[in-house]
């Protein structure tokens, strides 16, 4: 349902993704070979967002163990946890319980903002990409 609804324009905004993609005109993937400084500043931009959501979702499974493994419960009990988790992070941040940068650890699991591209890239939709890089790098 989540895809139809993106497939059809039912949500504004952009889902960011890897080159494991392919690039369509909800989900923005990273150039393969970037040509030119507004390529390149798309890209390092794109890198960075992705690496700070990243590192949250480290945040997040270096708390709550249980959401770096297979749940194996039933959907809807997977999503309630999956709720929780975040609802008790938001508690815990909120309350100074835990700081959750303290729990991040640096690690190769994380991508620098100016680290390689990622290769496979399957792109088929360019379109919004393109427009996005002409008028905002």
């Amino acid at each position: 349902m989540i895809y139809q609804a993106l497939e059809a324009g039912e949500y504004p905004g952009h889902l960011l993704g890897d080159s494991g993609y392919p690039c369509r005109h909800y989900l923005l993937t990273p150039l393969l070979n970037p040509q030119g400084r507004k390529e390149e500043k798309y890209n390092r931009s794109h890198i960075q967002t992705r690496n700070t959501i990243e590192r949250a979702f480290g945040v997040l499974k270096k708390r709550f163990a249980c959401l770096g493994k297979v749940m194996r419960t039933k959907q809807d009990t997977t999503k309630a946890i999956i709720v929780a988790c975040f609802v008790l992070h938001n508690l815990a941040v909120t309350t100074g319980v835990i700081d959750p940068i303290e729990m991040l650890e640096v690690n190769d699991e994380f991508q620098h903002a100016d680290a390689p591209v990622y290769a496979g890239n399957r792109n088929n939709d360019h379109g919004k990409r393109r427009a996005i890089i002409n008028d905002y790098f």
